[in-house]
């Protein structure tokens, strides 16, 4: 999906696909047959073209457009990422959120940028350039198919959508890395000590925090992605925050409405951090922080401004 029909699917908040001679109605009446759904679309599809059944290449044919139209009406749900690139010379792709049920559009109005009738709603949640993207999530853009799953990748699309967030039992902190310049591994120690103060901020406040239950997958080629995650929500939060203030000269408290002078877990922390001894050690953490260029879990910063100003309930 995408390329030529980018634009429209980004502006108008839809994803289509073609082989308009099959319905909607056809694809799911296949559908119904369950392991035998191929066979049968494969079956209508030939119905409607006879003289293409004369080679191999029309039955290739014929079974390529039975499989893609069954993914796309059949197997997207709603509440499902998807990804659409947009021209090759572009090098952009949109990343959005299903929206609804597969539908056929009937406003002819809505059909003269694309023809294509079978379409998804898509809320989408924001474009990004290829370059952006981790360097394993551009594998996924080999592919030629029309619809592909990208269940492999799932790891690598929530890093670049959200770098804050819970999955399952499990809460992430994704730490991009935004330097271009080539990383030694001693640039990595800084994890260490960062988990050190974790541990010491839990101990000193009776927390209970296992450091040693939070993990670490390392997906960088300079710039990428260091993903932190654990069952614990409240290691990975605390561990978050020490970056946004150690990474303060970069970070605007006032930006996301929150007050440091009024007593809260960002002003406990911070008073953690002053109060330490050992100020080299400190100092050799925030270099390193600088020195890759991390960006500031700023969705965890939301979640505050959430706290703090809960919505009103209707």
């Amino acid at each position: 999906m995408g390329g030529d029909y980018y634009d429209d699917f980004y502006q108008n908040r839809y994803v289509a696909i073609g082989y308009d001679e099959i319905s909607l109605k056809e694809v799911k009446f296949a559908h119904s047959f369950g392991v035998d759904a191929s066979p049968k679309l494969k079956e209508i599809f030939a119905s409607k073209h006879p003289k293409k059944e004369t080679n191999n290449d029309d039955k290739l044919n014929a079974s390529y457009a039975a499989a893609q139209l069954l993914k796309f009406c059949c197997e997207i749900k709603e509440g499902d990422l998807v990804i659409v690139p947009g021209k090759s010379n572009e090098k952009v792709i949109a990343i959005g959120i299903v929206d609804g049920k597969v539908y056929e559009e009937k406003d002819s109005n809505l059909l003269q940028n694309c023809p294509f009738v079978k379409r998804i709603k898509i809320s989408w949640i924001k474009q990004y350039n290829r370059k952006q993207l981790n360097p394993q999530l551009q594998l996924l853009f080999n592919s030629r198919h029309i619809v592909s799953s990208a269940n492999n990748y799932s790891q690598f699309i929530d890093s670049t959508t959200g770098n804050f967030y819970r999955k399952g039992k499990m809460t992430f902190l994704v730490l991009n890395v935004q330097t271009k310049k080539e990383i030694a591994v001693t640039d990595f120690l800084f994890v260490g000590d960062l988990l050190s103060l974790v541990k010491e901020y839990s101990d000193e406040n009776s927390l209970g925090i296992d450091v040693d239950e939070i993990n670490m997958k390392v997906c960088v080629q300079s710039p990428g992605d260091i993903i932190m995650y654990a069952l614990s929500p409240a290691g990975i939060s605390i561990l978050g925050l020490l970056i946004l203030l150690l990474n303060g000269g970069k970070f605007s408290i006032e930006k996301w409405g929150l007050d440091i002078s009024t007593k809260g877990i960002i002003q406990h922390i911070s008073e953690f951090l002053d109060k330490r001894k050992d100020r080299q050690r400190q100092k050799a953490l925030i270099k390193k922080i600088e020195t890759l260029k991390i960006e500031n879990p700023e969705d965890l910063c939301k979640i505050l401004v959430e706290m703090k100003n809960p919505r009103e309930k209707y």
